[in-house]
C-alpha cells in the first residue's frame, strides 16, 4: 500500500484539479481559454518548483549518509 505525505496528497489533488480545469468547457467558455491556459501554466510551474525542493526529512534521511 502506498502511503502519501500530506504534501504529496496536496500535489496529487492539485494535479487532478488542474486536469479537470483543463477539460472543463464551461469554465473555458466563461473565463476564456487564454485565461485558463495562463492559470494552468502558473500552477504547473508552482507544482514543479514545490516538487524540486528537498524536504527536511530527505535531508536527515540521505545527507547523514555522507
Amino acid at each position: 500500500m502506498l502511503i502519501l505525505s500530506t504534501d504529496e496528497k496536496m500535489v496529487v489533488l492539485t494535479d487532478s484539479a488542474l486536469r479537470a480545469l483543463r477539460n472543463d468547457n464551461c469554465l473555458s467558455d466563461g473565463l476564456g481559454r487564454n485565461f485558463i491556459d495562463y492559470y494552468l501554466r502558473i500552477k504547473e510551474a508552482e507544482i514543479a518548483r514545490f516538487q524540486s525542493e528537498v524536504t527536511e526529512w530527505e535531508q536527515r534521511e540521505y545527507f547523514e549518509l555522507f
